[in-house]
C-alpha cells in the first residue's frame, strides 16, 4: 500500500495525517520536536505551575474545515460554542461597554439596534465602510478603504483586522479582511459565533488526534528533523533524517506541513511567504479568576495595549496580535508593559 509521509505534526499535519487515514491510507508522520501541536498546543509552565495554551485561540462557525476536523477525531466535546453570537468590548479610556451582536439573517439588520451595535456610531457608517471593502483594489489597505476618521476605525475594524490578519490595519489588505467578512458578517449571526476551547487546546486539537491516529495505525515518529529530500526524475526519492536515508517509494507522497522559513530551509525551490507578524501572550495565575462582563470567557479592550483578555479556570491570558513593537523585549517588560 502507498504511504503518505507527511513532514510536521502542527494543527495542519494532524488535519492531513487524520484525512488521509479516514481515506484508508498509511499514513507516516515524522515530527521533529518531542510533542505535536506546534503552534496551538497546550504545556506545563513551571513558573506558574499549571498547563496553558502557548496561545490564546478562537474559532468562529464559519471555521468549518476546523469544525469537521474536531468531529473527525472525536474532540467536539472539548470545545464549547457560544450562541448567539456576541463579541463584548470595554473601552478603558471611556468606560463604556457594548457587545456587538449580529443578526440571524443575511441581511445585515442588527446594525439597526442601538444595543447591538458600538455605542456612538450609525448604521449608515456600517452600510457605507463594508461596501468600500467589498469594492477595495488589490493595492488597498483596510484603513486607506474605509478611512480613518470614523469612530468605527478603532473601534471596529482595527481590532477586527488585528485579531484576524494580525495585521495592523494601516498595512492589512482590504480584500482579505473583506473574505472574512463575507464568510462571516455576511452569512448571519450563526456563522459568527465564537467556539472557545475551555480545556485547552491540546485536549481538543491534538490529543484526540493522535489517538485517532494511533488506533488507525499510523506511525508517529517524535523528535524525527527532516533535514533534505532527495530527488530523481522531479519527484522525491528519499527522505533525510538525521538517523540515515528513509527511500520513497514511487507510489509513495510527501506532504511538508511546516511553517514557511522551515519548508524553505528544506525546500528552498517552494519559495514560500517568510514575511509574518509575531503574536505576544501573556499568562497569569490568580487565586479568583475575575469575572467578565456578560459572562463571557473574552472580551476585548479599546485603549490599552492588550487586545484581548481570556479567563479560563484561574488563568488570565492577554493577547496581542501584530506586536512587532513588544516581541523583543524581555518578558519582564513585556508584562510591566501590559
Amino acid at each position: 500500500m502507498p504511504t503518505l509521509h507527511i513532514i510536521g505534526a502542527g494543527v495542519s499535519g494532524l488535519a492531513c495525517a487524520t484525512r488521509a487515514a479516514m481515506s484508508g491510507l498509511d499514513v507516516a508522520l515524522y515530527e521533529a520536536a518531542g510533542h505535536a501541536g506546534g503552534r496551538a498546543r497546550s504545556f506545563h509552565d513551571e513558573s506558574l505551575g499549571c498547563t496553558i495554551d502557548n496561545g490564546n485561540h478562537l474559532l468562529l462557525g464559519a471555521n468549518e474545515a476546523t469544525r469537521a476536523y474536531l468531529s473527525n477525531i472525536d474532540g467536539g466535546n472539548m470545545i464549547r460554542e457560544i450562541s448567539p453570537a456576541a463579541f463584548p468590548f470595554i473601552n478603558l479610556k471611556t468606560d463604556e461597554r457594548w457587545r456587538v451582536r449580529p443578526g440571524s439573517g443575511l441581511v445585515p439588520t442588527w446594525i439597526f439596534s442601538a444595543d447591538r451595535r458600538i455605542p456612538g456610531t450609525r448604521p449608515l457608517e456600517y452600510v457605507r465602510q463594508m461596501f468600500s471593502l467589498s469594492r477595495a483594489d488589490k493595492s488597498d489597505t483596510v484603513a486607506s478603504a474605509v478611512g480613518t476618521a470614523s469612530p468605527l476605525f478603532g473601534l471596529l475594524w482595527q481590532p477586527l483586522t488585528r485579531a484576524a490578519l494580525n495585521t495592523d490595519a494601516t498595512e492589512a489588505s482590504a480584500r482579505l479582511l473583506w473574505t472574512v467578512l463575507r464568510e462571516t458578517f455576511a452569512k448571519g449571526e450563526k456563522a459568527c459565533r465564537p467556539w472557545f476551547f475551555h480545556k485547552g487546546l491540546t485536549p481538543a486539537l491534538v490529543r484526540p488526534a493522535l489517538n485517532f491516529l494511533d488506533d488507525r495505525g499510523a506511525r508517529i515518529r517524535f523528535k524525527a528533523r527532516l533535514r533534505g529530500i532527495r530527488w530523481a526524475d522531479h519527484r522525491v526519492t528519499s527522505l533525510y533524517f538525521p538517523e540515515g536515508m528513509l527511500r520513497v517509494d514511487r507510489n509513495d507522497a510527501v506532504v511538508l506541513a511546516l511553517p514557511p522559513d522551515a519548508c524553505n530551509e528544506i525546500w528552498p525551490e517552494a519559495k514560500a511567504p517568510i514575511e509574518a507578524r509575531p503574536i505576544v501572550n501573556a499568562h497569569f495565575r490568580v487565586d479568583n479568576a475575575p469575572k467578565l462582563p456578560w459572562d463571557m470567557p473574552f472580551v476585548g479592550l479599546i485603549g490599552t495595549e492588550t487586545q484581548w483578555v481570556f479567563v479560563r479556570d484561574n488563568i488570565v491570558s492577554l493577547t496581542i496580535s501584530a506586536a512587532d513593537a513588544l516581541s523583543d523585549r524581555p518578558n519582564w517588560e513585556i508584562a510591566k508593559v501590559l
